[in-house]
C-alpha cells in the first residue's frame, strides 16, 4: 500500500515533465522521498532575469527557474533514479 501510495505522489509531482514516469529508490518510503524532493528543489534553484528595451519602454523580470540538470542529479545522488512509464 505504501509503494501505490508513493507512486501516486510521484505521478502527480512529474506529470508535467515531457517523459512521463516517477522518481524511483528501493525501499524508500513517501517521507524521504518527500524530504529529497524538497532538498533537490531547492538546491537546484537558480536566479534568471531578462530585460528588454524599446522606445519609451523597459521591462525587467527576474525570477526562480529549476535547473533539470542539477535536480536530477541530485535525485541520482540520492539513490533516487528516473523510471519512464511505458505505454
Amino acid at each position: 500500500m505504501k509503494n501505490i501510495i508513493i507512486l501516486g505522489t510521484l505521478l502527480i509531482l512529474v506529470s508535467c515533465t515531457n517523459k512521463k514516469g516517477y522518481w524511483y529508490k528501493k525501499d524508500s518510503s513517501q517521507d524521504e522521498y518527500a524530504k529529497i524532493n524538497y532538498l533537490c528543489l531547492q538546491e537546484s534553484q537558480q536566479h534568471s532575469s531578462r530585460s528588454s528595451l524599446s522606445y519609451n519602454y523597459q521591462e525587467s523580470k527576474a525570477e526562480m527557474v529549476t535547473n533539470n540538470a542539477l535536480f536530477n542529479a541530485c535525485m541520482n545522488a540520492k539513490g533516487f533514479y528516473w523510471k519512464e512509464l511505458t505505454n
